[in-house]
């Protein structure tokens, strides 16, 4: 694979020559665009830049905990509409839209999901509907709690597992019998963060660990919602009419997410710093070897001066 381009040392020419070849940029937000509420060095430029030369733009996060209105009210210094707004519940929308969907849902996931698919119009059940009093590992009562699950979800037809502050031991069992009685039934997830942070200060244990443990017990590979999966790519792909995935840059701070995102899409991919991935990670290389981005910059406004 070519070798990544520092941007501070690439020269101005070869920067235009990026910005010309493609048509779409992706721009991720936290530790992109924006740390907390402060928008990064030269981010507001960029993205105006970019408008002017009329590319196509898309915020694209795997923020699920936030509502529409207040990433919106977020991105306002950069003129982003609703439209524009990619994240793992617009994608889940989106993805339930295209098929039709009309079986209920099995959900653990955040209170923001819930209310936009029930305002979209679909029945979930979550785990207090079947189940409101504590259990004890009585094994007698477990199979009690399957045999009420069993009944509640004869009309489920999917199982989504997002970050969930109230998710139990429990809640996981019924996912998992679900999913172990209906062959066909669809295995959908979110982000499958190892840690999430939910502001600057408070830092959480993802939902990674028991949606890879419900993977491996079922045997089931579950359909993801969020970067770095394909399912974000082709949601994307068919809203801003995208037929040649090398015309597209995706601009992260996450290798993990935002790279592997634009290597399993087929984008090109610029990394920044100004998030979670350091100068010094970059220069000691310890990710995979396919995760190296075509484009590395301290900042947007060292990109943004050069075209």
């Amino acid at each position: 694979m070519p070798e990544m381009q520092w941007i501070p040392t690439s020269f101005e020419d070869q920067v235009k020559s990026l910005i010309e070849s493609v048509d779409v940029v992706l721009c991720d937000i936290d530790g992109v665009l924006l740390n907390d509420s402060t928008a990064t060095p030269g981010s507001e430029q960029f993205v105006s830049k970019l408008r002017k030369r009329g590319k196509k733009l898309a915020f694209v996060t795997n923020n699920y905990y936030q509502p529409m209105a207040v990433l919106e009210e977020r991105l306002k210094p950069f003129e982003a509409s609703s439209e524009e707004i990619v994240t793992p519940n617009t994608v889940l929308l989106d993805y339930l839209d295209a098929r039709k969907f009309n079986q209920e849902i099995y959900i653990i996931g955040s209170g923001v999901t819930k209310r936009l698919l029930r305002n979209a119009g679909y029945k979930l059940i979550e785990y207090k509907d079947i189940q409101s009093e504590d259990l004890s590992e009585d094994p007698v009562e477990l199979e009690k709690l399957l045999e009420k699950a069993e009944d509640a979800c004869t009309k489920v037809g999917a199982v989504y597992l997002d970050m969930d502050c109230n998710n139990t031991y429990a809640a996981l069992l019924v996912a998992e019998m679900i999913l172990m009685q209906k062959k066909d039934i669809l295995l959908l997830s979110g982000a499958v963060d190892d840690m999430g942070a939910l502001d600057e200060k408070l830092k959480v244990v993802g939902p990674k660990y028991y949606i890879e443990e419900i993977e491996r017990f079922t045997r089931k590979k579950s359909v993801g919602m969020a970067k770095p999966e394909r399912g974000v790519s082709a949601v994307i792909n068919s809203k801003l009419d995208i037929f040649d995935s090398g015309k597209v840059l995706m601009v992260g701070d996450n290798v993990r997410f935002d790279v592997g995102f634009a290597v399993n899409s087929g984008y090109q991919s610029c990394l920044v710093l100004t998030g979670v991935t350091t100068k010094e990670q970059v220069e000691d290389w310890s990710f995979a070897p396919e995760l190296k981005p075509d484009y590395v910059v301290t900042n947007l406004n060292e990109l943004c001066e050069k075209f």
